[in-house]
């Protein structure tokens, strides 16, 4: 992981496209515009700008582009920071046609397709296919399917796919399906995935006492962990319920 900074604010990691989309709801499809749906919120957006602007990863990975609002972020970060590789950021999700591809009408549109790869396939095949790429990743971020089953199969192959000390960040964490996930992980790799605080990395509206208190009650939408080990258990690991 690149350990020196990335000499801009994270505000500016907002490029004006993902800006209008936030503000007005609607995202321009290939035939035409459509009400904005699936997109991260603009204080998560801030927590994943400002943690880029930190970690500065050299390659990331998303699950789920839906219309391509974190993609934007990603994207315009790799093209601030002067990568010049190819697929920088990657994307995973079947589904641009039933959304007019939204997402990738919206990369192509702010030039950031250099910077980019679309893996138009289901994470449990897309997944394994990077595993056997040797493919490598410092940030993941997972907001794809919120079922259980689909969840768990992502976190137990990003992670594997995650470099040591690479951050992987769940959305919708109050959801019933990935809550039940976190608690697994809370419970049984602990010795492998560190949670990460995400107080210091949220608007400053949101930190204090309102972020302990959702935090508490179970209320925050993101959950991030850092991996710290090899993810593979040993054959005799214990078990803890969740």
């Amino acid at each position: 992981m690149n350990e020196s900074k990335l000499n801009v604010s994270p505000t500016t990691l907002f490029p004006p496209m993902l800006e209008r989309m936030l503000e007005t709801g609607e995202v321009q499809g290939r035939t035409g515009a459509q009400n904005l749906i699936g997109a991260s919120t603009r204080n998560n957006l801030a927590v994943l700008a400002a943690m880029l602007e930190q970690i500065t990863p050299t390659r990331t990975m998303e699950i789920g582009l839906a219309c391509g609002t974190s993609a934007l972020l990603f994207l315009n970060y790799h093209k601030q920071r002067g990568g010049v590789d190819e697929a920088l950021h990657t994307a995973i999700d079947p589904y641009q046609a039933d959304l007019d591809y939204a997402g990738l009408e919206q990369i192509e549109r702010a030039g950031f397709t250099p910077y980019f790869r679309h893996l138009p396939k289901l994470s449990d095949t897309a997944l394994p296919q990077l595993i056997a790429e040797d493919a490598r990743f410092q940030l993941i971020y997972v907001d794809g399917s919120h079922l259980f089953e689909n969840v768990f199969i992502d976190l137990y192959f990003s992670v594997r796919l995650l470099d040591e000390g690479g951050v992987i960040l769940f959305d919708d964490a109050t959801w019933p399906d990935v809550r039940k996930v976190l608690a697994f992980v809370r419970k049984n790799l602990t010795a492998n995935l560190q949670e990460v605080n995400l107080e210091p990395f949220r608007p400053a509206g949101q930190r204090g006492i309102r972020y302990k208190l959702a935090k508490a009650l179970g209320k925050t939408q993101l959950a991030a962990f850092r991996r710290i080990g090899d993810p593979l258990r040993p054959w005799n690991a214990g078990f803890r319920n969740f």
